[in-house]
């Protein structure tokens, strides 16, 4: 199936002041609002962007990247099993990925835009959008997201 280049067309943030991100483990980078800090598990793969301004420690708006040792056909495999399926396949600026979206009963998809998921050889880099909030910043951050080797 051909990628198409991910798009948020209603997203108008200006992202012009943003600081970048890079991940040598993993060999990416992402760009995130000014505001925001990065908080990592050493040797885990987990990439937490969060705002500093947080209300609490159960507030967990923020984007989450989790780095998962596996391919996107055994990721597909099990989030078929709970009846996530590829709803269609993307490229964002030198990856590539998918959006994974519910399906329900009657075999229509859920309204929402999908899980994204990014993968490269035997890895997956899976975004979510936590809490529901911010959700043009999560956009602008997966929109920036690039392999650096």
């Amino acid at each position: 199936s051909k990628a198409e280049v991910l798009e948020f067309p209603d997203n108008k943030l200006d992202t012009s002041d943003w600081q970048t991100y890079r991940n040598e483990e993993f060999g990416f980078e992402v760009k995130h609002p000014r505001d925001w800090g990065v908080a990592r598990d050493q040797g885990v793969g987990k990439v937490f962007i969060l705002p500093r301004n947080r209300k609490d420690a159960n507030d967990d708006a923020g984007t989450y990247i989790y780095i998962e040792n596996k391919t996107l056909e055994n990721l597909e495999a099990e989030l078929n099993l709970r009846n996530w399926y590829i709803k269609k396949y993307v490229s964002i600026n030198n990856a590539y990925g998918v959006l994974f979206t519910i399906k329900k009963e009657n075999g229509e998809w859920e309204k929402y835009d999908g899980a994204p998921v990014i993968a490269k050889d035997n890895l997956t880099y899976n975004f979510v959008n936590g809490g529901g909030t911010y959700t043009y910043i999560f956009q602008q951050i997966l929109l920036s997201f690039k392999f650096t080797r």
